[in-house]
């Protein structure tokens, strides 16, 4: 077993839509040893994009050096597989379940690569450092120092933990300097609470996170995710209650630190309403949220008995057990309540869909009959790509081809080929896919806002240049 430390830095926060800007990569032994030399690599845009400025300030990354050191995404995503994919190996990172891995994911699948394999097949898993810093800092906390944030709040931010442990990280948001940091901070807890670590390694798989999980008796235990952040920790005591009927990978759980009775009392609309509605909105209409929490066993989850709570964690994380006692009782004594559940859980909200293939990772797996064309598309040589007509049954396959073909190797398309595509770029970047994504004239504005903030540091304005330089540069390109 090997683990495969990484981070990116991308050019936006949009995971479907935003690109790679750099990935940077260290290999360990389970003792977290380095056995491999660290990778870092670039990628390039496509025309077709805009990047949101302010992610290039965040890490210093124009397009243009993007395009200088950079790999068309073909290229980026067979060297980010190599490392992902040799058998016997766990992913990680800081913050990667939530972030990273949904932009691997959509880089996967933008580049007809199964987005799901490397987590899980050859003995391969993945696992995360926030969620166990998180957890570290709410039960375990003795031997680490912990920062708050300027609200007098604990703060896991990575750089404020670094630099509170004397880890040195040469650059904050570089994405080597980001790795060698979440590297240490797991190497501080493994050091300082051991087994604390070596049970969250044990159990961070789905089939592992499976086993503490008791249904059928509904018996409490905790969970520490960023669903139960408050002012006093990440973690809560809850009751799990039921699995969700359309994903077998979910289980839905109650934190027994707020009093049931509205989920036992409510109608099923208006229970639907309080779980699943924007918080902004229930704000708004003075509505408290009912705390009914998703624990994705298939995220790394971490999960540990109802024993781990030491009366010095329950105050830290503000659970009186009494309280959560009689909260779980009453969750118990209601028969009714899991047959509710499933039917208030059966109607999935309707979040909207977006008709464009880019965005279609989560519609549907690519079907059996399809993955001989998949195999072909991705082992054919460029010049051979733009002869394929492939016969699909997922008709997104005709339309991300092309797009592929266009983004990787435009210089293999055909005179009407490369004017589609010009003409495909052009409406991007006039009239972006998704909704509050700046087109050209709103980036450009979001530019000369940021260059005239006088609480702007000099050493970005560089950057800012670089970016308006680049917006000219695809106008010229596209629109002349």
């Amino acid at each position: 077993m090997s683990l495969v430390w990484y981070d990116l830095e991308t050019f936006g926060l949009h995971a479907r839509y935003d690109r790679i800007a750099q990935f940077a990569a260290l290999r360990t032994d389970e003792n977290l040893n380095l056995i491999d030399e660290p990778v870092v690599l670039y990628g390039k845009l496509s025309p077709d994009y805009l990047p949101d400025p302010m992610a290039c300030l965040v890490s210093g990354i124009s397009p243009q050096e993007a395009n200088e050191k950079g790999l068309n995404e073909v290229e980026l995503i067979r060297r980010i597989d190599s490392w992902f994919s040799r058998p016997g190996t766990c992913v990680l990172g800081y913050n990667n379940i939530a972030f990273d891995d949904e932009f691997i994911r959509s880089l996967y699948y933008r580049n007809f690569y199964d987005p799901y394999r490397r987590e899980w097949a050859n003995g391969n898993s993945r696992w995360d450092i926030l969620t166990l810093t998180r957890a570290c800092r709410d039960m375990r906390p003795d031997g680490i120092n912990w920062p708050l944030n300027e609200e007098g709040k604990p703060t896991v931010q990575l750089e404020s933990l670094a630099k509170a442990n004397n880890i040195a990280q040469s650059r904050a948001h570089d994405a080597l300097s980001d790795t060698e940091a979440t590297l240490a901070i797991a190497r501080l807890i493994r050091e300082k609470q051991p087994k604390f670590y070596e049970w969250a390694w044990k159990h961070r798989t789905k089939d592992k996170a499976r086993t503490l999980i008791d249904l059928e008796g509904r018996t409490p235990l905790l969970h520490t995710s960023a669903l139960h952040y408050s002012s006093h920790g990440y973690t809560a005591l809850v009751c799990p209650l039921v699995a969700d009927p359309n994903n077998r990978n979910s289980i839905y759980a109650f934190d027994l630190r707020t009093n049931p009775e509205p989920l036992l009392s409510l109608p099923e609309e208006e229970i639907r309403k309080r779980i699943f509605t924007p918080t902004d909105e229930l704000d708004a209409q003075g509505i408290q949220r009912i705390p009914l929490r998703e624990i994705a066993i298939n995220k790394a989850p971490f999960l540990a008995p109802r024993a781990a709570l030491t009366s010095e964690a329950a105050q830290r994380i503000g659970i009186d057990i009494k309280q959560a006692e009689e909260h779980w009782r009453q969750l118990q004594n209601n028969g009714k309540l899991i047959g509710k559940l499933r039917r208030v859980l059966s109607k999935s909200p309707d979040w909207g869909t977006i008709n464009d293939p880019d965005f279609q990772l989560y519609d549907r797996f690519f079907p059996d009959e399809d993955k001989a064309i998949l195999d072909t598309i991705r082992n054919a040589p460029p010049q051979e790509l733009i002869h394929l007509n492939p016969h699909a049954k997922d008709t997104r396959i005709p339309e991300m081809l092309r797009r592929c073909i266009g983004r990787n190797y435009p210089e293999h398309l055909s005179d009407e080929a490369r004017q589609r595509w010009r003409s495909f770029c052009a409406s991007r970047i006039l009239f972006p896919p998704i909704p509050k994504l700046p087109d050209l004239n709103q980036y450009r504005k979001r530019i000369r806002a940021w260059m005239e903030n006088s609480k702007l540091e000099a050493s970005k304005k560089p950057i800012l240049k670089a970016l308006m330089e680049y917006g000219d540069y695809l106008e010229k390109e596209l629109l002349s």
